[in-house]
């Protein structure tokens, strides 16, 4: 008669529901837990979105003053190979001296995708614009992310600059509105200073 008995665990084992089968384990999580779970996701998320937007704009601004030092160079280059120097960083034909070639888009004194991230919003009548991270008014005001600086070009001294005035705002391929506010980058540091 002992053996017949069966324990509380054999029971379960042993018990056929409704369908006839067997008392299946628990599979999957409880909305508690994927609830909890999702909780903790959009926390970090809200704590590290800040900081991530950040260190995109300083690195997006470290790409603008690294484009300025390579047209230095290539402004520089061309210097030494012609004895003098362009009269403008973007040219056609027409043109007599100049760094980038308008017409195709190439220079023999840039790499292709310099000339590209350099001719973001550029048409033919302006020298060169760069994507930046971001700028301000001064380093009290709130940064406005995204955006272009001109690089400014003077010819006669055959220097280049990231302008100090007149802020691009818009998307690659759509208008760009200038403003001459934003003097400052995302580090604090003034454009007019690279």
């Amino acid at each position: 008669m002992l053996q017949e008995m069966e324990t509380g665990k054999e029971k379960i084992k042993n018990y056929k529901g409704k369908r006839g089968g067997k008392v299946m384990k628990k599979k999957g999580f409880t909305l508690i837990e994927l609830v909890v779970v999702v909780a903790i996701i959009l926390l970090l998320a809200a704590t590290l979105a800040p900081k991530l937007r950040k260190e995109v704009a300083k690195a997006r601004d470290a790409k603008a003053v690294a484009a300025l030092g390579s047209l230095r160079t290539a402004a520089n280059v061309y210097l030494a190979d012609t004895g003098k120097g362009a009269t403008k960083i973007y040219g056609t034909s027409a043109d007599t001296a100049f760094i980038i070639s308008d017409d195709n888009d190439s220079s023999e004194y840039l790499e292709p995708n310099l000339v590209t991230y350099l001719k973001v919003a550029a048409t033919p009548a302006e020298d060169a614009v760069v994507a930046i991270g971001g700028a301000r008014a001064n380093s009290t005001t709130t940064v406005t992310y995204g955006g272009g600086k001109y690089i400014d070009y003077n010819p006669s001294t055959v220097e280049l600059s990231i302008a100090g005035s007149g802020t691009i705002t818009g998307s690659v391929g759509s208008a760009y509105t200038v403003t001459s506010t934003d003097v400052i980058d995302t580090k604090g540091n003034t454009w007019s200073e690279y």
